[in-house]
Order: C-alpha cells, then sequence, then structure tokens
C-alpha cells in the first residue's frame, strides 16, 4: 500500500516536470514567434521574379529555400494584381509549410506575414482574419495593423469602415504596450493617426504623431525624431489649411536629419516641401529646393531617381519654360528603371501635357494612350482621368466619333465612386458638346456637377487621392457650354466659382476664366467689371507670352494699322469721287450758261469757288482730328507701357528678394553660429517684409498705394508660419482701419513692425502661457495715423531709456520713425508698447512734389 503511494506522488513529479519542460519549449516558441522588426511594408527586390524562380531548383530543403520561396512571394505581391496576389499567397503557403517542417520560426512568422497581407489586398479579409490564430506577440500586431488599414479606406470590393480599422488599431497599439515594443506602439499609434485623418480629425492625427515624435525628441534618437517628422509632413492631408504645417514638418525633419549628418534623407525632406510648393502652383520656391536637392546628391555622388527630375519639370513647366520641362522629362525617363512603372507613368504624363500645351496633339494623344494602357494594366484607378484625357486630344484632333467608342469600350470597375466616374461624364459631355448634341451634353455635364458635389466630402478625408476632375476644371467645363449657348448669366455663375476655389491651377485655365467673364460681362452690360476681367486676362496672358507670342502680337498691330490705313485711303477715294462729280455737274452748268450773261458766269466762278474752299476746310479738319486721335492713342500706350514695366519692376524686386531669402537659407544651413543664425533670420524677416510689398504693387491695379490692412495681416501670417506662434502659445490681434499707404510710408512701416514684432516673439515670452501681440493702427486726426505695438510680455528692462538705448531695433526703429516724419516711443506697461504718430503722405501730393 505504501508503494502504490510512494509510485503515484513519483508519478505526478514526473507528469509535472514534463508538464514544465513543455511550457517552456512553448514559451521559447512563442517568445521566438513574437519577436519581429520587419517592416509593414514589402520591399523591393533587386533581382527580377522570373530568376528567382529559376533559382528554386536543385536548392535542397532548408531555411535558404525558405527565404527566397518569401522573395518570389514578396514578388508576386508588387504586381499589384489579383493573379499576383494568388500566386503570391500559393508560394508564401510552401514557405510556411518548409518553414514548420525545419521548425524555423522567423519563416513561419514572414509567410503568415505575406498570405495576410496578400488576402487582404485581393479582399478577402476572411482569410486574413483567420491568420490571426497562427501569429503570437509582434507578429500577431503585424497582421492586426494590416487589418486595420485594410478598413481605412474604400476599395472596388468593399467600403471603409473607420469604426473597425480603430479597433483593430487599438487592439495592436495594446498588444504592443503589453509586449513592451516601442517599434509596434508607433506603428500602431500611425494607423490610428490616418484613421483621425481620414475621419477629419486632423488634431487628434497630429497629436499620435507628436507623442511619438516627442519620445525620441525626448530620449535623444535624432534620425527616429525626424523619420516622424517626415511622415506626419507626407500623410497629413492636403488643403490650403494644412499647407503651411506641411512645409513646416517636413523642414524639421530636413534639419534634423542635416543635423544628424544624413544630408541624402534631408535631400527626401526638401523635395516633399517642393513636391507641396508645386501642388500650390509656387514653381520659383519648388525649383531653388529641387535645384538644391541636386547640388546635395552630385556632392554624395548619389543617382538622382526619375522622380526628382519630373518634379523639377513640373516646376519648369509651370513657370512656362516647356523646353527644360521637356528636357528633365527625358532624363526622368532615362533614369527610369523597371522598379519606376508608377514613376514612368508619372513621366509619360507630363510629356503628354507639355506635347499637348505646345499644340502637338498626336504626340500626347501617343503618350495618353501609354499612360492608360499602363494605369489599365496596373488597375490604378486614375485611369479614368487619363481617360478624359485621351478624349481630350481626340477631340482637338477632330476625332469625336473615336472618342465616343473608345469612352464605350471603358470597364466600369470603380464606377460607384464619384470622385473617378465625374471625368467620365465629364468626357462624354465634351463629346456630345462637340457634336451638338446639346441636350446630351447637357445631361453628361450636370451628372459630372453632382459627381463633384459627392466627392467633396470624400477628398476631405483623403490622405493621397487619385488624380481626378477638380472642380475649377468641372465648372470651367459646363461654364464654356453655356457660353456656347448664349446662357451668359448662369456661365457666369460657374466662372465664380471657379475663381473661389483653392485647387492648384494652371496660369492658362485662370486666363481663359477671366477671358469668359470678360465675354459674359460683356454680353450682359456690366461694362466696368468686363474691363476689369480684361486687364486680368490681359495680365495674365501678358505675363507669361513667349517671344513668339510677342511676335504675333506686333503682326496683329501691323494688320490692325494697315487696315486702318486703308480704310482712310478708301474714304478719300470716295471724297474725291464726290467732288470729281461736284466738278462735272459744274461744268455742266457752265457749258449751258455759257451763252448767259457775264454776271451769271461771275456768280457761277464764286459759287464753285467757295465750294472748293469749304472742301478744303473739312479735309484739313479730318486730318487734324485724325493726327490728334494717333497721339491720344500713342499717348495712352506709353501709359500703359508705363504701368506693365513698373509692375514688371516690382515683379523682378520681388523674385530678386525671394531669391536673396532663398540663398540666405542655403547659406544658414551651413553654419553653426547661433549670432550668425540669428542674424541671417533677422535678414530675412526684413527682406520678407519689403518682398510682400513689391509683391502686392505688382499684383494690384493701383501701382502707387498699398492697403495697410490686408498688407499687415499677411506679414502677421508669414511670423506664424516662421516662428510657429501656434505651438508658442502666441496669439495676435490685429485691429486696423482701412487705409491706402504710398510705397515711401508703407516700407518704413513694414520694416517697424518686422523690427517690433521678432523681438518681441524672440525675447518677450520666455515664461508666459497665454502670450498676445496686438497690432493697432487708428486715424487720430485727418491724416494723422497712430500704430500701436503692444504685448503682455515681460516689458523691458529697468532703467531702460530709448533715447539712449543701443540696441540695433530700437535704432532701427526710431531711424523709421523719423523717415516717416513721426514720433516714436517705447516704454513698458503690463508688456512692451510701441506707440508711433505720423501723418499720411496722399498720392495726388507726390504727384505735385514731382511736378
Amino acid at each position: 500500500m505504501s508503494y502504490g503511494i510512494e509510485y503515484k506522488s513519483n508519478d505526478g513529479q514526473a507528469m509535472r516536470r514534463v508538464y514544465l519542460l513543455f511550457s517552456l519549449i512553448l514559451l521559447a516558441s512563442t517568445v521566438l514567434a513574437q519577436h519581429t522588426k520587419n517592416p509593414i511594408g514589402i520591399p523591393r527586390d533587386s533581382v527580377p521574379t522570373e530568376k528567382l524562380v529559376q533559382g528554386l531548383q536543385n536548392l535542397p530543403n532548408d531555411t535558404n529555400r525558405v527565404i527566397l520561396l518569401e522573395r518570389i512571394a514578396g514578388g508576386y505581391w508588387r504586381l499589384n494584381t489579383k493573379e499576383g496576389y494568388a500566386t503570391c499567397i500559393q508560394y508564401a503557403e510552401k514557405a510556411d509549410v518548409l518553414s514548420k517542417k525545419l521548425k524555423y520560426v522567423p519563416g513561419h512568422v514572414e509567410a503568415v506575414y505575406l498570405k495576410c497581407k496578400a488576402a487582404a489586398a485581393a479582399c478577402d479579409i476572411r482569410t486574413a482574419k483567420l491568420l490571426l490564430y497562427s501569429a503570437y506577440g509582434e507578429a500577431k500586431i503585424r497582421l492586426l495593423i494590416i487589418i486595420a488599414e485594410y478598413y481605412l479606406y474604400d476599395d472596388s470590393c468593399h467600403k471603409g469602415n473607420l469604426d473597425t480599422s480603430q479597433e483593430y488599431g487599438i487592439w495592436a497599439r495594446k498588444l504592443a504596450d503589453s509586449a513592451n515594443s516601442r517599434h509596434w506602439h508607433d506603428e500602431a499609434q500611425i494607423v490610428l493617426a490616418k484613421n483621425y485623418f481620414i475621419g477629419n480629425q486632423l488634431s487628434l492625427g497630429q497629436k499620435n504623431y507628436l507623442e511619438i515624435i516627442g519620445y525620441y525628441h525626448r530620449i535623444g534618437d535624432k534620425l527616429k525624431e525626424a523619420d516622424y517628422w517626415s511622415k506626419l509632413g507626407t500623410t497629413l492631408p492636403e488643403s490650403d489649411s494644412t499647407q503651411g504645417l506641411k512645409i513646416t514638418y517636413n523642414l524639421n525633419a530636413y534639419n534634423i536629419y542635416l543635423h544628424a549628418g544624413n544630408e541624402e534623407d534631408a535631400a527626401y525632406s526638401l523635395r516633399d516641401v517642393a513636391e507641396v510648393n508645386l501642388h500650390f502652383n509656387q514653381a520659383d520656391s519648388a525649383l531653388l529646393r529641387l535645384l538644391r536637392i541636386l547640388s546635395i546628391f552630385q556632392k554624395l555622388k548619389k543617382k538622382v531617381s526619375l522622380h526628382t527630375y519630373s518634379l523639377i519639370s513640373t516646376a519648369y513647366y509651370q513657370k512656362g519654360d516647356f523646353r527644360k520641362s521637356l528636357d528633365y522629362e527625358n532624363l526622368a525617363l532615362a533614369a527610369a528603371s523597371n522598379k519606376d512603372q508608377a514613376y514612368t507613368i508619372v513621366a509619360y504624363e507630363r510629356m503628354a501635357t507639355i506635347y499637348e500645351k505646345i499644340g502637338f496633339y498626336k504626340n500626347a494623344l501617343n503618350y495618353y494612350k501609354k499612360v492608360f494602357d499602363d494605369e489599365h494594366k496596373m488597375g490604378f484607378p486614375d485611369v479614368y482621368y487619363t481617360a478624359y484625357q485621351v478624349v481630350n486630344m481626340l477631340l482637338k484632333l477632330g476625332r469625336a466619333n473615336e472618342a465616343l467608342a473608345f469612352l464605350e469600350s471603358i470597364e466600369r470597375e470603380w464606377f460607384q465612386f464619384p470622385l473617378l466616374v465625374e471625368a467620365i461624364h465629364a468626357s462624354y459631355g465634351n463629346v456630345y458638346a462637340y457634336l451638338k448634341k446639346t441636350q446630351l451634353a447637357e445631361r453628361y455635364y450636370l451628372q459630372m456637377l453632382r459627381d463633384d458635389k459627392e466627392s467633396q466630402t470624400e477628398l476631405k478625408k483623403e490622405i493621397s487621392s487619385v488624380e481626378h476632375l477638380t472642380s475649377p476644371e468641372a465648372y470651367l467645363l459646363y461654364a464654356r457650354f453655356l457660353m456656347g449657348e448664349h446662357r451668359y448669366k448662369e456661365a457666369k455663375i460657374y466662372l465664380l466659382k471657379c475663381s473661389s476655389t483653392n485647387y492648384s491651377r494652371e496660369i492658362s485655365e485662370i486666363a481663359e476664366e477671366q477671358h469668359l467673364l470678360f465675354k459674359a460681362d460683356s454680353a450682359l452690360g456690366n461694362f466696368k467689371s468686363s474691363l476689369t476681367h480684361f486687364l486680368k486676362y490681359r495680365a495674365i496672358k501678358d505675363s507669361v507670352l513667349s517671344q513668339q507670342s510677342l511676335n504675333q502680337l506686333t503682326e496683329i498691330q501691323v494688320e490692325n494699322q494697315v487696315s486702318k490705313k486703308e480704310e482712310s485711303i478708301k474714304l478719300l477715294q470716295s471724297q474725291a469721287k464726290t467732288r470729281d462729280g461736284e466738278v462735272q455737274k459744274v461744268s455742266l452748268q457752265r457749258n449751258f450758261t455759257i451763252i448767259g450773261i457775264i454776271v451769271s458766269l461771275v456768280i457761277a466762278y464764286l459759287i464753285y469757288h467757295s465750294y472748293r474752299l469749304k472742301n478744303r476746310s473739312n479735309i484739313d479738319l479730318k486730318i487734324k482730328q485724325l493726327e490728334i486721335n494717333t497721339k491720344n492713342q500713342m499717348l495712352e500706350q506709353l501709359v500703359a507701357d508705363k504701368d506693365w514695366l513698373l509692375k514688371e519692376v516690382h515683379h523682378r524686386v520681388k523674385n530678386n528678394l525671394h531669391m536673396i531669402t532663398s540663398l540666405l537659407e542655403t547659406q544658414s544651413s551651413m553654419l553653426s553660429n547661433n549670432a550668425a543664425l540669428d542674424a541671417i533670420r533677422e535678414s530675412q524677416d526684413r527682406i520678407q517684409a519689403i518682398s510682400l510689398i513689391h509683391q502686392r504693387l505688382y499684383m494690384a491695379a493701383d501701382i502707387e498705394m498699398i492697403e495697410i490692412r490686408s498688407y499687415i495681416l499677411e506679414l502677421v501670417q508669414y511670423f506664424k508660419y516662421t516662428y510657429q506662434t501656434v505651438q508658442q502659445n502666441i496669439r495676435f490681434t490685429v485691429n486696423c482701419v482701412p487705409s491706402n499707404f504710398t510705397v515711401e510710408q508703407i516700407v518704413p512701416l513694414g520694416l517697424i513692425l518686422n523690427e517690433a514684432i521678432t523681438n518681441t516673439i524672440k525675447y518677450g515670452f520666455p515664461e508666459i502661457i497665454d502670450a498676445e501681440i496686438s497690432i493697432d493702427l487708428s486715424e487720430v486726426d485727418g491724416d494723422l495715423f497712430r500704430l500701436e505695438i503692444a504685448d503682455n510680455g515681460i516689458g523691458l528692462p529697468e532703467n531702460f531709456n530709448a533715447d539712449t538705448a543701443k540696441s540695433m531695433g530700437v535704432s532701427l526703429m526710431r531711424g523709421l520713425s523719423k523717415q516717416l516724419r513721426g514720433t516714436f516711443q517705447i516704454f513698458s506697461d503690463s508688456g512692451t508698447k510701441i506707440f508711433i504718430v505720423f501723418k499720411k503722405i496722399n498720392s495726388e501730393k507726390n504727384c505735385r512734389n514731382k511736378s
């Protein structure tokens, strides 16, 4: 009996040992399965997939074969086709089976990941979810993030579901925190940030990124900090309100990369800034940054990518330099490789656009068809906007029936999305308008406008949207149709909608819009408004005229002058015929009265002589009137030329100041001395204050006066972006009476504001949380004005004397006040206050002084 008890005890101990051993083995395998730092994306392979498949022959069943099978699976996944995803799953399954046989845990983890990624891409989310049961720890987190991203976006086979996506993202983050995995915590935070962005909760999305950035800033990991600034700058949805933030975030990444000695990634962040510039038609700023990138790559002896060359081409295209744009696009295509198929499509599209712009429609059509075929093959939804471009080229070549057949042949796979189908409805409208089938054309145009309205909500939450027909394009198409139907009042409504949107638009579209507004207002009898639109149209056309255009303009002027001279000659010939008829009549009278008395002859002679004198006097008066009219036209042309030249001078001065600012920015990136950097920043601010003045002068109708309130608001906006005042909790209050000032007064006023505001931002709020800077410009009495700049900061130092202070800022403001012939006061009163009282100089007085 005792033996039985002892045996039972020993058996229990043995079972506990086996259980303990089994638990240790299971724990070890679980830990191995948990640990993975592999990225969410599938990296590109330098070896073609076909060669990898050939490499499987005669390869033994070891871990190297597993790795090769997974490389092949990744290659098929990158094809982005249904067949590619299916083949990816097949090879990943083979790798998984072999990994389990070899007990090769990393191979199993990667194979499950590839199967999940391909299943989600093929819209088989059920299979993707089932794979969660075969993964643990960090490997499971990676799968959860794939599923969360699946639910973020609409697709051809499913609608996005932000709530479901958020559930999986939160699940992934909890697992990451429990596993104490910082890497996967960050990845989960990013997918949740994207969720917020798409849900139009921009502040929450930014908060997620800033939490990650703050962590790496605290631990001193500069490269990680820069990486996440860059990711925030690229994933933040693009709009007018976020443009400045995207530029700021990418510049933060650029500066940190440079400081850390990583010039290559700094160049890529600068390229992201240039890309934002181009999206908002800021070609000059973009080009300066892109040329800087080229110099960095040349210094590092790095190959310039297709994408970089293509962006430079876009910048020159926006500037109207099509020759250089074409040259750089050719360089882009020369730099392309098999891995750059998506960027090659962009390059082909740019080539097509350039050929369209210079009138080579057959060349443009060929390139647009290449783009269409590649996008269709790769399943890109951009294919519908490309179809719109193909139809436009066919119509310009007079091949309307071919365009209609092409539209009817297009697959309707993505037609449930208004953002995509809008371009197709616009194309049908264009074709039927060309064929003079106005009822059909208008039906499709109205459907296009309904699509556009529905797509606006979708666009607000897009992180990276496909190429589509923009609202200004849609409005302009319908307005053009209405103008052809002589429905001018309706057309004007849509033309004004064009100008009220903030999309990046080509200059040619803006010029056409102003020209159509000029025609519509002329037809409606709004002559004042019509003249304004015509002047804007001419200003735009003149700013982009090539030498060929100038020659054509000269020829037209010569033809007009010749036409006027021919009309004058015809008038004189008619008068001469009339005169000859009168002479014949008098001669007949003389013949009939020759037998009369001498008195009758004398009277007849006197009548004839008086008639000749009167005719000669009339001719002299007409000649003098013609000379006066010609001189008046010449004087009007001289005045117009003078105004145009002055605007061109202001334009060039503004561009030169912008160039100086960019050169200073480039120089500052090479300096480490804080005093020198501050000096350069102060110089940039002063130059910007003057640059804004010249910009307003060349854009305004009145080239002598500038409206002070809008100028101050624009200057304040510049300081908000430059010094990131929102992050520093500094707010501005601007209260200015609307008034126009001459250039002689606006320049010193701008520089005074620049000195006061920059000094306040830098030194006035060391520890103040709710900081405020107020600017008040009021009319004291008649032409007497008072400018007050105040803050609630720490104020001036004790024993500060404005008359004896040797500070450069105070000295500069005092000198500029004297230039205004005004008084200058600075003192402390719950902060710092600056008062400048000066008298306004009117433009008419300046004119009298000059005369």
